[in-house]
């Protein structure tokens, strides 16, 4: 039944329920207090992450079952949720990407490479790994694996709800990585602590470190990585931590052996890329918009010490190989210099960073082809805002500067006497509307990245074929007649 026919009981009814379930929805999404939360950091101190993390973690696991009822809910009523679910989704992602900066800044199953054990001059039998004796390996694998078990026990709440709740159909685009990445991890901790099993990735990765990464040097590297491995022990197999790590030692293990630029290349990005995961990845514009912003002095800092080492990384990769692992080191350096190349004028221009030169156009289209009967004609004004900074139409100048950190609203205006009326639409966040203006607005470190984003005009041959460097973003805007 259209909603519009039915009996006015009803609609009202709804409405109330409506808001009797808004409310339920913004307590269960209430966090945890400092009293809540105080008496378990002071018995353990936690880094400033971890104390963020575990806090947001213990506060989510209390407020997960009741906001899925209340979701449920309105479901049931036939009410409208997507929003809601979009956030909460995006917030459970955002705190696994989190957990994975905690896991790269932690090092977790990387031991100490002992660099006198690749100088041939120290004779062949010298340890590439400084793990100590049998005792010494056995108290360092239990350490990771108890860090491990934290951080899985951090995540394991935004896990369950993200499989528990279904994608929106709103526009709100997920990456399933780190809900796949973190279950396996939680399922192989399970396997190896509750089962016992040998099988499991935990097991297969303690057995590699103690009985072959110890001792492995130049004189039985090739021998040791020769060793076959049934398809049911391939640590490729393995989506969580420690089939990741027990590959990635592996691969450490045989550029060692294989010695050479392959060494050198491999020390050096993988500095770069551990900096990278454990500081910027996963945050906006390294991750979904849905997630937090980059810190901009984190990402300052990491660009002017890149622009120091990029020249020297290049070449090393280049001679390294040219195999699937370093073409994907290759192609992440690709994606690294196209965001240095656009930071280094602007926010890494220097100790003091410059602002980004904008110069701004806009152009309507009616949504209903049909310009005599479209409301889209008499739009009369426009401005772009950028902190004190104003582009308008008509009677201004279009170009101004944007500082990093300041927030932006585009806002349109309607003519006075026009029967038109732009109408709010709840699956834009970025849309608001006043009478006869429509505004778009964004917010913090990268405001003016977060609404082309949210509004870049991805539609095939969008583009200036006389200006490559401009970007095309479009604004949709339901209007009503009055």
């Amino acid at each position: 039944v259209d909603s519009a026919r039915k009996p006015l009981y009803d609609r009202l009814a709804r409405r109330h329920l409506k808001g009797v379930l808004d409310e339920l929805a913004n307590r269960a999404q209430q966090p945890l207090t400092l009293a809540d939360t105080a008496s378990s950091m002071w018995l353990s101190p936690l880094s400033t992450g971890d104390e963020r993390l575990g806090t947001r973690s213990r506060a989510f696991a209390l407020t997960a079952a009741p906001l899925q009822q209340v979701l449920a809910l309105y479901g049931q009523f036939g009410m409208e949720a997507q929003g809601i679910l979009a956030c909460a989704r995006g917030f459970a992602n955002g705190e696994l990407d989190a957990a994975n900066r905690l896991a790269e800044a932690s090092g977790l199953y990387e031991p100490e490479t002992d660099t006198a054990a690749l100088d041939p001059k120290n004779g062949a039998h010298r340890s590439y790994f400084d793990l100590g004796t049998p005792a010494d390996t056995k108290e360092y694998l239990q350490q990771q694996l108890q860090r491990a078990q934290v951080l899985a026990g951090y995540a394991e709440p935004f896990v369950r709800f993200l499989q528990n709740t279904a994608q929106p159909t709103v526009n709100s685009p997920e990456s399933r990585q780190g809900t796949t990445f973190w279950l396996a991890t939680i399922n192989e901790i399970d396997r190896f602590i509750q089962g016992k099993d040998p099988k499991s990735q935990v097991a297969q990765l303690h057995d590699f470190v103690q009985k072959d990464l110890r001792d492995m040097s130049q004189s039985n590297c090739a021998d040791t990585l020769m060793k076959p491995v049934s398809a049911e022990d391939d640590p490729s197999q393995g989506k969580g931590l420690f089939g990741d790590r027990r590959s990635g030692l592996s691969a450490q293990s045989a550029d060692y052996c294989t010695s050479g630029n392959k060494v050198l290349a491999r020390g050096d990005y993988r500095a770069l890329a551990k900096r990278f995961n454990s500081e910027l990845a996963g945050l906006f514009p390294f991750g979904p918009a849905s997630n937090g912003d980059a810190p901009l002095a984190a990402v300052k800092r990491f660009f002017l010490d890149y622009a120091g080492q990029r020249e020297g990384l290049r070449k090393k990769v280049g001679t390294a190989g040219n195999n699937k692992r370093w073409q994907k080191v290759a192609s992440f350096l690709d994606q690294l210099d196209a965001a240095a190349d656009f930071l280094n004028a602007s926010l890494a221009a220097g100790v003091k960073s410059q602002p980004l030169g904008l110069d701004v156009g806009f152009r309507y289209l009616p949504g209903d082809g049909n310009p005599a009967q479209g409301g889209s004609s008499q739009l009369i004004a426009w401005e772009f805002e950028s902190g004190d900074n104003i582009a308008r139409y008509p009677n201004g100048e279009t170009a101004l500067n944007w500082q990093f950190g300041q927030p932006v609203t585009l806002t349109l205006q309607w003519a006075a006497l026009s029967g038109y009326r732009p109408q709010a639409d709840e699956t834009q966040s970025h849309l608001d509307v006043d009478d006869r203006t429509a505004s778009f607005s964004a917010k913090g470190a990268w405001a003016l990245l977060r609404l082309i984003n949210a509004h870049r005009d991805t539609n095939p041959g969008v583009a200036d074929p006389l200006n490559d460097s401009r970007v095309i973003a479009a604004f949709d805007i339901p209007l009503k007649l009055q």
